[in-house]
């Protein structure tokens, strides 16, 4: 230890001497700004707009930046002003070799953190769904325009990288902040063969949370005053040339009550041109409070998800089918069982993207996974199953590339019964400028209309432009967006 802090001293008198100039210290600077908004025509003084900025100052050691935002406000009313946040980040690798970064400021904790915050899978039912991920340790990122209501923190991270030994990553990471949480958290990927890994992942956490009269919309869970509370996160993935998996396990123990365990799997097989993806999620309890601080609603999912690829080359025709199920807890307490399902063809050209796709959500059974097995409530079960509601609808999509330089794209959503008499268009034109040096300027421009009995009923007109420069030493980014709705009434 006194050995590092010796490198680490004689390396901060060695730059500071006069042996590193200045332009090899400084490596550029990120400046950041977006505009937004939004007219009603109904309602003009309920119009919004949004305003966001950012700057960033990255030299060879440290990393600052700050950001800051107007939130989407009404004209109406008084804007919601954000406090700007700040962040700095040192690395030592640079000063002492040492493979640490210290970061402090309003940090974005991401990574394993999100999986103790929403334990439980997407509910969403995509045809062509993305393979599982790997396992992740906690992850500090310094504040954006999106991330600048985050307390004051600080955290330390080691990682270790290596391409030649079994050992191919390594990281220890801990974080805490002013309101009193901290995690910490370790990771280890393995490789096992050539085109193989096995990675493992551990978290442990100290959180906050709180049931009082008037903080949550619904009290299943029973009312309990603010406490704090342990949770922890264990991941292990597996990644193969046929096979990828990843199993997430949580628990969650609050103080003088009974723990909660979650367990989510994700699996994904490919033979040739024919892929599955298959997952599921599991609670032990309906009365689990995640690190987020509300009640976990979804105690039970499974996901299945084939494709199949023909003609793969130059065009080839895509296949999906997603089916969606999961158990949810009512505002009643109940717990219903709800299905989704969703069935697209996507053929794809060098230039040319064109996709069908029939989804059905809402499928309500009206009961739970406990009253279908027992035998006794099977008729009411029937009967709910039976009585349930849907929504369905099919969207025909078609993306052309016009020239170098212009995108098309339209949609259609056809009226449905199930649905409801209504029909939803949209059309979208993407004009990116020629190339000037440094610079780069696109164009977008969008009509949605919305028609009901064979009467336009109401629309959107939105328009946005994006400027980028970037130099040596010096990356530029301004964005500017317009929307108008309009009624036909």
């Amino acid at each position: 230890m006194r050995r590092h802090a010796i490198v680490c001293a004689a390396a901060l008198l060695a730059s500071g001497g006069g042996t590193l100039r200045a332009e090899d210290l400084f490596r550029r600077l990120e400046l950041t700004t977006a505009a937004r908004l939004k007219c009603r025509q109904a309602d003009l003084p309920s119009s919004t707009y949004g305003l966001s900025a950012s700057a960033r100052l990255l030299a060879r050691d440290v990393d600052c930046k700050i950001a800051w935002k107007i939130p989407t406000s009404a004209f109406s009313a008084e804007p919601d002003w954000k406090t700007p946040a700040a962040g700095v980040a040192l690395s030592l690798k640079g000063l002492c070799g040492v493979p640490v970064e210290i970061k402090a400021g309003n940090l974005n904790i991401a990574g394993s953190l999100s999986k103790l915050k929403a334990p439980a899978l997407p509910s969403s039912a995509l045809p062509f769904g993305g393979r599982p991920g790997t396992a992740a340790g906690l992850s500090m990122l310094l504040p954006s325009a999106s991330h600048v209501g985050n307390p004051y923190g600080a955290a330390l991270s080691y990682q270790f990288s290596s391409k030649k030994s079994v050992l191919r990553k390594a990281g220890v990471s801990a974080v805490c902040d002013e309101t009193g949480r901290a995690a910490g958290s370790a990771l280890l990927s393995f490789a096992a063969g050539r085109k193989s890994t096995v990675s493992v992942s551990g978290t442990v956490g100290r959180f906050q949370i709180g049931n009082e009269p008037g903080n949550s919309w619904f009290g299943t869970a029973g009312f309990f005053p603010e406490e704090w509370y342990i949770c922890g996160n264990f991941q292990a993935s597996a990644a193969a040339p046929h096979y990828r998996g990843k199993l997430t396990m949580n628990f969650f123990a609050p103080h003088g009550r009974r723990a909660g365990f979650t367990c989510a799997a994700e699996n994904s097989l490919e033979a040739g041109n024919f892929s599955l993806l298959l997952s599921g999620f599991a609670a032990s309890a309906d009365d689990i409070f995640t690190a987020s601080g509300t009640q976990l609603k979804t105690t039970a999912q499974l996901k299945l998800n084939p494709q199949y690829t023909f003609f793969p080359g130059a065009a080839r025709l895509r296949t999906g089918l997603a089916l969606t199920a999961e158990q949810k807890t009512q505002t009643d307490g109940t717990q219903h069982i709800v299905g989704k399902c969703a069935v697209a063809a996507e053929l794809r050209t060098r230039a040319t993207s064109t996709r069908l796709t029939f989804s059905a959500a809402g499928i309500d059974s009206g009961a739970s996974l406990m009253d279908i097995m027992r035998a006794e409530a099977a008729e009411r079960a029937d009967g709910a199953l039976n009585g349930g509601t849907y929504s369905a609808a099919f969207i025909f999509s078609c993306a052309a590339k016009c020239s170098p330089y212009a995108t098309g794209s339209v949609s259609f959503t056809p009226p449905d019964g199930a649905s409801g008499p209504a029909s939803r268009s949209a059309f979208a034109l993407t004009l990116k400028l020629p190339a000037v040096p440094n610079q780069t300027c696109s164009l977008k421009g969008a009509v949605t209309l919305v028609g009901k009995d064979r009467k336009l009923k109401s629309g959107a007109a939105e328009c946005s432009a994006v400027w980028k420069l970037r130099l040596p030493k010096l990356y530029v980014s301004a964005s500017a967006g317009l929307q108008y709705a309009f009624s036909a009434d």
